[in-house]
């Protein structure tokens, strides 16, 4: 159970007001360059021509000449002040009329001074430029603000992890170390500095590091992986030292990464940010000493992105997997999530661990709060059994949508989970069905709900093959009655698919053309962020057509048995699809009773 966070929460760094007045400064002194040029200026220069230059210099009213040999032009002053230019085609007879009146002609580029031109430069990247720096900094200050690692004491403890008590086995030994590192100096020994919990979502691996910290009474700085992979280079690197270092300074004490597949991709990148904060990582690892009380927890559910460097002895030392609970656990979870809320004598914590087989500690505890607040909704005073049951149906299968569909559309969904439900009632070995529905849930136009009696560890083949059954048991029953089918068994063929590669490709269930052989695919690095999107396999183009063939195989049985069993039992089809379209909705004794045809209990 998650507590309040103990870390302050710290505002993001505004630019600082040195930086501010700089800039408004630099922002002034430009202007006022710029809108000087034009204040400072003279009288307006005045166009003339050719004609009326040579008119001005008879009449002796031309101060001073210069000619552009280049371009061909000609400016220049009258006597009153006022500049003048022009365009010339013969500079020598220019030259000579004006030799003639007593006026020195020079030859200079026309152009706007070389300071001129600075000034202006100088204003433009004042006005652009400067800005645009200002704020790249200012984004990537704040980029890193909320990052900063700051220790704290969670107030996890032990007794709010339930469930995995082999997982606080092994973390025991992290937390006798911190609490006296003396003692294995004097041994000797080496006490592993590297965590790695690995683990489906949910499981509790975050929790566990908390309250590792907890009973060891020691400071906990936790980060996110992806908190390291930043847009400025250098960045990540050195929010590690940062890190390392704060971690170091309040030894003893715990470095938690949460999902640290995103700081410790596998190298062999074009990306060299995200390989300079790995290689930093690597090297602050290696510079744990052995009088240094620090450990490095991180938590993944894909360790097979981990770079092997980071994964070698002496870096991550003890690799602990956070499954998912037994029933046991699930009851000790339960009991957890269940504190503070009032429940009613009718509620068996151990009877639900029982039915929620697969389940999470995350996933219970929001049974539990999904219970809450029905019950409340229901102005119930104690949460009911009912509450609970309809919070796992919400928790699993989402809210219930209210849609109207057309008659027909509402014939076929009541079909096609009757099928469903059918083949899993006469499937030795299937999943048990807990509830049928019509009602459209969550992304679903109807749903049978089907757990396993007992958690499985190790299924034989049998419980695949009678799962695949029931998975065709939909589109079976829309082709038997309707002739044809609907899309309703998308999600059933996603399911179906997956399910018959895996036992073809991994667990040697394909028969006798496939083998006994792992087909398992081999990741090709494409060498873009460490990642892995394509996938080959070092067999033949014969070799996967076999592969293919006997996917084929086990799907179109699949449904050829399914279909057979419905078509054989057409009238106890019939019956639970006509129940389903007058109640809509229908639980595991109903569902029974139906199949025999005996009358409602």
């Amino acid at each position: 159970m998650n507590g309040p966070k103990d870390k302050a929460k710290r505002r993001p760094p505004g630019v600082p007001i040195f930086f501010r007045l700089l800039v408004f400064g630099l922002m002034g002194f430009a202007l006022m360059t710029f809108f000087g040029q034009f204040f400072s200026r003279g009288p307006a220069e005045k166009k003339i021509s050719i004609d009326q230059l040579y008119a001005a210099l008879d009449g002796g009213t031309v101060a001073e000449l210069n000619v552009d040999p280049i371009q061909g032009l000609v400016s220049g002053k009258f006597k009153d002040g006022v500049p003048f230019s022009t365009q010339v085609a013969d500079r020598n007879k220019l030259e000579a009329k004006a030799l003639e009146k007593g006026i020195k002609v020079t030859a200079n580029t026309v152009g706007p001074s070389v300071w001129a031109v600075l000034l202006q430069l100088l204003f433009y990247a004042i006005m652009f430029g400067l800005p645009i720096i200002i704020l790249l900094w200012w984004m990537g200050s704040r980029q890193g603000a909320n990052k900063k690692p700051t220790g704290y004491i969670p107030n996890v403890t032990w007794d709010d992890v339930a469930g995995c008590e082999e997982v606080k086995k092994e973390l025991q030994q992290v937390v006798d170390f911190l609490k006296d590192p003396g003692k294995y100096q004097a041994m000797g020994a080496r006490a592993a500095r590297g965590v790695l919990l690995v683990g489906a979502p949910g499981t509790g691996k975050t929790m566990f590091a908390k309250a590792t910290a907890r009973e060891a009474g020691v400071p906990f700085y936790d980060m996110c992986g992806s908190d390291f992979v930043e847009m400025f280079v250098g960045v990540g690197a050195s929010r590690v030292r940062d890190m390392f270092k704060k971690a170091r300074e309040t030894a003893p004490s715990i470095i938690f990464i949460d999902e640290i597949d995103g700081l410790c991709r596998q190298r062999g990148t074009d990306h060299p940010e995200r390989e300079q904060t790995l290689n930093q990582f690597l090297k602050e690892m290696d510079g744990f000493q052995t009088n240094e009380a620090v450990v490095l927890m991180g938590a993944t559910n894909r360790p097979e992105l981990m770079d092997s460097a980071v994964m070698r002895p002496g870096r991550f030392d003890l690799k602990i997997l956070v499954a998912s609970p037994d029933v046991v656990g699930r009851e000790a979870i339960l009991k957890v999530h269940s504190r503070g809320k009032p429940l009613g004598p009718d509620v068996d914590l151990r009877e639900i661990a029982r039915g929620t087989p697969g389940m999470t500690g995350a996933d219970l505890e929001n049974v539990m709060n999904a219970s809450a607040l029905i019950a409340l909704e229901r102005k119930h005073v104690m949460i009911s059994r009912e509450d609970v049951n309809e919070g796992i149906d919400k928790a699993v299968l989402g809210e219930a949508r209210k849609r109207v569909i057309s008659p027909h559309e509402r014939r076929v969904t009541a079909y096609h989970e009757a099928g469903h439900t059918f083949v899993a009632k006469k499937t030795p070995g299937a999943d048990s069905v807990r509830k049928v529905t019509i009602i459209p849930r969550g992304f679903a136009g109807g749903v049978t709900w089907m757990m396993p009696e007992e958690d499985k560890n190790l299924p034989p083949e049998s419980y695949f093959r009678g799962q695949m059954k029931v998975m065709m048991g939909g589109r079976a029953a829309e082709m038997l009655i309707f002739g044809e089918a609907s899309s309703g068994a998308q999600g059933d063929f996603r399911q179906i698919t997956d399910q018959a590669k895996r036992m073809v490709k991994e667990f040697g269930m394909g028969g006798d053309e496939v083998g006994l052989i792992h087909y398992g695919d081999e990741a090709v690095n494409t060498g873009f962020l460490g990642m892995s999107f394509g996938k080959s396999g070092d067999w033949s183009e014969a070799t996967k057509e076999k592969i293919d063939a006997a996917i084929r195989k086990l799907v179109a049985k699949a449904y050829e048995d399914a279909y057979e069993l419905l078509k054989a039992n057409r009238p106890a089809l019939d019956r639970i699809a006509e129940a389903l379209l007058e109640k809509e909705t229908l639980l595991s004794d109903e569902i029974d009773r139906i199949i025999n045809n005996e009358p409602p209990g």
